[in-house]
């Protein structure tokens, strides 16, 4: 599985053949149907060959194929065995350079073998060593290659679990002993040429001192012949390793010739128990051969010295169980604990990439979920009351330019009318009080509706009479004093009225009215965007309510320390990690000021310790920046947030910082060009009645002056 040419097999064109392997194996070859009808498991285990082990030609059973067709298209199981059929083979080569240069590197160098043909030539050659058979070495590495899948992919096959878990410690300890006895006789043979140099130089330097054994009488005697012991069992040493090697080889072949005969002899394929055994037998035999070459110096000395002590040592390593453990099949009912456990200096996990010193993360900063939650929903409602402060903006100069013409002031008459349905005042006393009396000043129904929509979406002229204030208007003017401050008074006294009936959803209901009126949309410039503002402030409303309901939950989560909590920033971002520490940096280094904090924060103990990496350091010390200046929710309502609310928070970056609710900088222009048309049309309303009035007066001008000339000399 560790072969990468295998996994990558087509990769740039969408292949993944070991997944659409895993996908046949599981669903078709070991599909519960096909088990019961076609092969049991002890059958596939046994099958001669891959062509009989996937067999399943079914076209009612339906597995993805990825072969670069398109996303993940579904395929029956004869489509996929028609397409490992012809993959698998295909990707044999490419593999088989793979393990040149990942298993024969010396031979390549040393130019014994040269290409993935003498690789396969070698291995030939090695089957056909072992047995007289026709045994393909293309069938035995990709039967190789099969089994793990196979193996991953029997779920339903498993045995009881204690009976599994035995069989898995029992099978580790096997595994781990043959490993540790190859590595024995390795280690032995890598040092045995500079020992038996060592031992060689020994002999001659200590020969004149033996001289003086000779002088001890029957003591120095008994010296002497321990030390001419020592030469002949050093002698012995190149033999007993000629042996112990021819051993090995002959051990190996006898494994594998009943392995290699006890399954079908004459196909070229090979059975994935057939794989297995031969794994097992070929690491039995070089666990074996390992550990009797690391016995051959006390062999040696056993066959000059006789001592059964000798022979006892080398028989107590192949007895020994010290790499079998009892708990992995019973754990035990009671551990005793040391007095004092000294934990490691440093810690690393799964989740970073860099490790940390033990214990500063555990007791440094925290980063409570509960906290982004709160820091979620008041950047929920930040969005929601600056995107409903915008609507409410283009509301009013779409009131403004629609009043300074008839045809728009007749418009806004049926939007009151509306609004005073949707606030209710039809039913308020208060409210028709005060209109019952201004209709009696001179000031009509249509008007009074015109104000009373001017003022639910919070305009500064409360009545839109060409755009003027009341005590501007030409009705106005005609009262006598008591009549103007009656007319004050109403107006006054609607204002409260539409002020006490108004709620959170009036702006909305003024919006909504606003742009299913077809006239209001055509004669306001700014419609199109009252439109798109309407869009936004209701979207951030929606998920300010959603982010207020999913609060509680939100903060049931976990707590998060700084380590923890840059690694998901990295995963959350979608970035690579260099990216994502520089987008981290750009987005709390706003200014100098907050780029020295996080420089400083950088050097202290607290972020140091956190993480080797460095990426993971800069955003833990902007993270912390970010918590300690008051901007959570920017944090957690941007692409770098460690947790993931999945609710759109709006855009917290672009209102942060904002004490209250203020319409931001976005979609100025439209704003522009609404009071912009606003003006203009208030100005060529203006100029045509000046030039409307000019021509009346010069016309009729010389007529009134000559009438009145006559009226100031008539005799009386």
């Amino acid at each position: 599985m560790a072969l990468q040419q295998f996994q990558t097999y087509k990769a740039s064109e969408g292949h993944s053949l070991p997944k659409t392997l895993d996908e046949y194996l599981t669903f078709c070859t070991l599909n519960p149907v096909s088990l019961r009808n076609e092969q049991g498991i002890d059958q596939l285990y046994r099958a001669g060959s891959l062509a009989q082990l996937m067999s399943n030609v079914s076209t009612s059973q339906y597995v993805y194929v990825y072969d670069g067709s398109g996303a993940q298209p579904l395929k029956s199981c004869a489509e996929a065995k028609s397409y490992l059929d012809t993959a698998l083979p295909d990707a044999y080569e490419a593999v088989l350079g793979d393990i040149l240069n990942k298993g024969f590197a010396e031979d390549r160098a040393a130019g014994r073998m040269l290409d993935g043909g003498d690789v396969d030539g070698s291995a030939e050659q090695a089957l056909q060593s072992f047995s007289m058979s026709g045994k393909s070495a293309q069938q035995y590495v990709m039967t190789a290659l099969v089994m793990p899948i196979f193996n991953d992919s029997r779920v339903k096959a498993l045995e009881h679990w204690h009976e599994k878990r035995a069989a898995m410690a029992l099978r580790k300890s096997l595994n781990q002993q043959e490993i540790q006895w190859a590595g024995k006789g390795d280690s032995f043979k890598n040092y045995m040429r500079p020992m038996i140099s060592f031992f060689e130089g020994l002999l001659y330097a200590m020969t004149p001192f033996m001289a003086f054994a000779l002088m001890l009488g029957r003591p120095g005697l008994s010296v002497l012949g321990k030390y001419l012991i020592l030469p002949l069992a050093v002698g012995l040493w190149m033999p007993l390793l000629t042996i112990v090697n021819a051993f090995t080889i002959w051990y190996a072949g006898a494994q594998m010739e009943s392995i290699l005969m006890g399954y079908d002899a004459t196909g070229e394929g090979f059975a994935m128990l057939q794989v297995l055994d031969m794994d097992q037998a070929i690491t039995k035999a070089l666990g074996v051969g390992g550990l009797l070459a690391a016995s051959v110096p006390p062999l040696a000395l056993f066959l000059v010295s006789g001592s059964s002590m000798v022979l006892n040592s080398v028989m107590g390593q192949a007895t020994s169980a010290e790499k079998f453990r009892s708990e992995d099949v019973l754990p035990r009912a009671s551990q005793p604990a040391p007095v004092l456990n000294t934990s490691p200096m440093y810690t690393g996990d799964h989740v970073t990439q860099g490790v940390a010193r033990t214990g500063v993360r555990e007791t440094g900063p925290q980063i409570s979920e509960q906290q982004g939650a709160d820091a979620v929903v008041e950047s929920s409602r930040v969005a929601a009351e600056t995107q409903t402060a915008q609507l409410q903006q283009n509301l009013q100069a779409g009131f403004t330019q629609m009043s300074s013409t008839a045809e728009g002031r007749q418009t806004l008459a049926s939007l009151g009318e509306q609004m005073q349905s949707s606030l209710g005042l039809s039913t308020n006393a208060v409210y028709q009080q005060a209109a019952r009396k201004l209709n009696s000043l001179g000031i009509s129904q249509d008007m009074v509706a015109q104000g009373a929509y001017g003022m639910s979406v919070g305009a500064s002229v409360p009545y839109g009479v060409a755009g003027v204030r009341l005590e501007d208007s030409e009705q106005f003017r005609n009262m006598s004093s008591t009549q103007q401050q009656e007319a004050r008074e109403a107006m006054s006294q609607l204002q409260q009225a539409v002020q006490a009936s108004t709620n959170e959803s009036t702006v909305f209901n003024a919006a909504d009215a606003f742009t299913r009126s077809s006239q209001a949309m055509s004669q306001s410039s700014s419609g199109e965007t009252v439109s798109k503002s309407l869009s936004s402030a209701r979207s951030a409303q929606n998920a300010y309510r959603e982010a207020q309901a999913w609060r509680e939950s939100y903060g049931a989560g976990q707590n998060l320390n700084l380590g923890t909590a840059a690694a998901l920033t990295i995963q959350n971002s979608g970035q690579s990690r260099e990216d994502a520490a520089r987008g981290m940096l750009d987005m709390a280094g706003r200014s100098l000021d907050d780029r020295d904090s996080i420089r400083s924060l950088m050097g202290t103990a607290t972020v140091q310790g956190v993480s080797s990496d460095l990426h993971e350091r800069q955003i833990a010390a902007a993270t912390l920046h970010m918590i300690q200046t008051g901007r959570m929710g920017e944090l957690v309502s941007s692409n770098y947030s460690p947790f993931n609310f999945n609710v759109d928070t709006g855009d917290a970056k672009e209102h942060a910082g904002l004490d209250k609710p203020i319409a931001g900088a976005d979609g100025l222009q439209q704003r522009f060009d609404s009071l912009r048309g606003a003006a203009r049309g208030a100005y060529a309303s203006e100029k045509d009645m000046a030039s409307s009035g000019y021509r009346s007066t010069k016309e009729s001008g010389r007529s009134i002056a000559e009438d009145s000339y006559t009226d100031s000399t008539a005799v009386v």
